[in-house]
């Protein structure tokens, strides 16, 4: 009688346990795994809806962008400094894209979460606020997004921050560059408040 007992409470306590842990690892898991591209992403329909092949649409790129928002509640505060390989790569039909020293305003989001660069990341400093990322490029409006603006969805580990002797001269160089904001087929239609 008693060896059925001990099966009994051995079974339990490894539902105590292993329940726990499913539920820790379950939240766990964003930190470690693209959950948000796993679950949100239709790389298919994606595709077809804006007439890209697929292929084209999961082509990986390395980017540079930086934090420059327009104004407080800017749904794209990102600009896509570089690329590569370029846009023109990918979509022949913009052609005059990425042609230094041309910002893209985007909106840029973490493959593990659905979120944009943590607030952490974001410095007072404007020199320190440019990032390596190496992930896919969306067209503009793409996942519920900024409408007019490219969407960067980012390999979440992939991450780094610009080192200084590189970010202040380009800093002051793209301080003059053109800015995507200014043309009218690009206008989202947000104004800082």
């Amino acid at each position: 009688m008693s060896g059925g007992t001990n099966s009994s409470s051995s079974k339990i306590a490894a539902v105590v346990v292993i329940i726990p842990l499913l539920i820790l690892a379950w939240f766990a898991a964003p930190w470690i795994l693209p959950m948000w591209r796993w679950q949100s992403v239709d790389w298919a329909l994606v595709a077809k809806q804006n007439d890209m092949s697929e292929g084209d649409l999961r082509r990986e790129f390395d980017f540079m962008v930086r934090f420059k928002p327009r104004g407080k509640g800017d749904p794209a505060p990102f600009q896509i400094v570089s690329m590569s390989p370029t846009w023109k790569s990918v979509d022949p039909k913009n052609m005059n894209e990425h042609e230094p020293p041309l910002l893209v305003r985007c909106t840029v989001v973490n493959d593990h979460d659905g979120s944009p660069i943590n607030g952490v990341w974001i410095s007072v400093n404007s020199q320190e606020n440019y990032f390596k990322l190496h992930g896919w490029r969306f067209p503009p409006g793409t996942l519920g997004k900024a409408p007019k603006r490219p969407v960067v969805l980012y390999q979440g580990m992939s991450m780094s921050k610009v080192d200084l002797n590189t970010a202040i001269p380009l800093d002051a160089q793209l301080n003059s560059a053109e800015n995507d904001d200014h043309m009218r087929r690009r206008d989202d239609g947000w104004m800082p408040p």
